[in-house]
Order: structure tokens, then C-alpha cells, then sequence
């Protein structure tokens, strides 16, 4: 396995992994539950936006004189 390969496994694993919390806070946190479907819609919807957000601007660097 070479770098590129480790770095897309690491990556798929970061965007699942927040998709995933973020269908579990969705799901659990609010008083009023909601199905499982939409909790999942969420989670998915905040993985992809995560994913293309982390793609085109991945670090942001603010330097202070």
C-alpha cells in the first residue's frame, strides 16, 4: 500500500466516522426522536459536506504578525 492509498483509507474512515456521530447526535439528542431514516439522511448529507469542504480548503492558516 503506498501513501496516496493510506491517505484516501484515512480520510474514508474520517468522513464515515463523522457521519456516523453526527447520525447518532441527530438521532438521540433531540427531545423529540426522529426515525432512523432521517437521522441517517443527516449524517450522510453532513459526511458529504465534510468530504468536499475537507477537499478544497483542508487546512486554513491564519498568520498573526
Amino acid at each position: 500500500m503506498n501513501k496516496q492509498e493510506s491517505h484516501k483509507e484515512k480520510n474514508l474512515i474520517k468522513y464515515l466516522l463523522i457521519g456516523l456521530i453526527v447520525t447518532l447526535f441527530a438521532r438521540y439528542v433531540p427531545h423529540n426522536t426522529m426515525l432512523n431514516e432521517e437521522a441517517i439522511m443527516i449524517g450522510a448529507v453532513a459526511s458529504i459536506i465534510f468530504g468536499i469542504l475537507d477537499m478544497y480548503a483542508p487546512s486554513i492558516i491564519i498568520k498573526v504578525n
